[in-house]
């Protein structure tokens, strides 16, 4: 069913926009000795030094100090930066295209839980031949997990997305490849959509606006 009375649309990063491999991230974490990765790792909502680095609670040097003491031997910044980088892949042409045909119908906006370090990295897929270059070309506003020291599922972070952009839950799609964030969202008055495979991104959108 079509929602006609939908004016904003909110994205989710990895999983909906960004193909992420969080096996591939916990494998080299692995390598360098941190051995609890596959714990704590997550593709929704991370958990120790992981969820602090998100939370903005700890800088990018804390980050790497925790997880040297972790590991239980020293280990270059380099090295632990790119076993946390691994887990991001690529934004593939066709969503990018999928977000320039929705901002002139929508106003569009992303509430991500990310970090320091993943989101310059990410930033850089944001690049398209009709001269969109990085996510505040596509996005009226980005709410980011680190700076806000708040992450999904947590009510309040949605309500500060709410307050800062000025607009209703009732006129906003929240899309989103984690249950818990779309059962939030839901209980919040937001119409949801939830991805269970990012290749069934633009599809599903279409399907629900058309």
């Amino acid at each position: 069913m079509a929602l006609k009375s939908i004016k904003n649309i909110i994205f989710d990063m990895g999983g909906v926009l960004l193909n992420i491999n969080r096996v591939r991230c916990v494998d080299e974490f692995k390598k360098l000795g941190i051995h609890n990765a596959n714990e704590t790792v997550s593709a929704y909502t991370n958990s120790g030094i992981f969820h602090e680095i998100e939370a903005g609670t700890v800088t990018p040097e804390t980050f790497y100090d925790k997880l040297r003491d972790i590991a239980g031997s020293h280990i270059s910044n380099e090295l632990l930066c790119n076993a946390w980088l691994s887990m991001i892949e690529d934004v593939p042409q066709h969503r990018l295209n999928l977000l320039a045909e929705l901002q002139p119908r929508f106003n569009l906006y992303l509430l991500s839980n990310t970090n320091a370090i993943h989101y310059p990295a990410f930033d850089q897929q944001f690049i398209h031949p009709n001269g969109h270059i990085g996510l505040n070309q596509f996005f009226k506003h980005q709410f980011l997990s680190h700076q806000l020291h708040l992450s999904k599922p947590d009510p309040k972070i949605y309500e500060i997305v709410l307050s800062v952009a000025g607009i209703s839950a009732d006129e906003t799609l929240f899309i989103d490849d984690g249950i818990k964030n779309i059962e939030t969202a839901k209980a919040l008055g937001f119409k949801t959509l939830h991805i269970e495979h990012s290749d069934e991104v633009a599809e599903k959108i279409i399907s629900v606006l058309v």
